[in-house]
């Protein structure tokens, strides 16, 4: 009933245009692993977002597309340690940083950027922008991913069952280990915790929903 209700209430600020509101209502939802299709009129709770068909089909040169200022960016203050043509240059230096796989070094100067001139920078449509904001429909998007992010991988609802005298705790701690290891870039730890829980459980782990099932389903 609770999400019933926070989806016709989101539904509600829609019509009557109070996009605020239904962002904030979408947000929430979010993060409680509810997602709403507004094509299809449907939604979900098992932490899954609907595919959107937008995604995922970039071509190489868009890959290779140099990184813009986006046009809803904020100006840059005068007391910014930074000037435009700086901030420029350490965008395009990360860029190549993240192509030689340096990175660490990429991370850090994402960290300079957003320390010293509130840069944030888009890699989905490669874009950087003071204060952070690429528009409404694209904001709404990277809070989406961020919610997700923050979420802990779950149990898919159509997982088939654990093998005998195996609790879906033991499961879910080994799977936040493996988390733990993706996070901290641990990635060779990371892949054979994936290994030892496939072969020890069965469980089949999926990074782009971020959910695990015995079966893989």
């Amino acid at each position: 009933k609770a999400i019933h209700s926070k989806v016709a209430e989101r539904l509600s600020a829609k019509m009557n245009r109070d996009f605020e509101t239904a962002d904030r209502v979408q947000l929430e939802l979010a993060e409680e692993g509810v997602f709403v299709n507004d094509r299809t009129k449907e939604w979900r709770a098992d932490g899954v977002r609907f595919i959107d068909p937008s995604e995922g089909r970039r071509t190489p040169s868009d890959r290779n597309r140099p990184y813009v200022q986006s046009r809803y960016s904020q100006s840059l203050s005068e007391n910014a340690k930074f000037t435009l043509t700086r901030i420029e240059e350490l965008v395009a230096e990360r860029t190549q940083c993240k192509k030689d796989r340096k990175f660490t070094k990429a991370d850090s100067i994402r960290e300079a950027l957003e320390k010293a001139c509130d840069v944030v920078i888009d890699d989905r449509i490669r874009e950087w922008s003071i204060g952070g904001s690429f528009g409404r429909d694209a904001d709404l998007k990277r809070a989406h991913n961020e919610a997700l992010k923050n979420r802990s991988y779950a149990k898919s609802s159509a997982s088939l069952e654990l093998p005998d005298g195996v609790t879906q705790n033991d499961v879910q701690a080994r799977v936040d280990a493996r988390t733990r290891a993706r996070t901290n870039r641990q990635y060779k730890e990371s892949d054979a915790l994936r290994d030892e829980i496939l072969e020890e459980f069965g469980v089949v782990i999926d990074d782009t929903i971020k959910m695990w099932s015995v079966g893989g389903d």
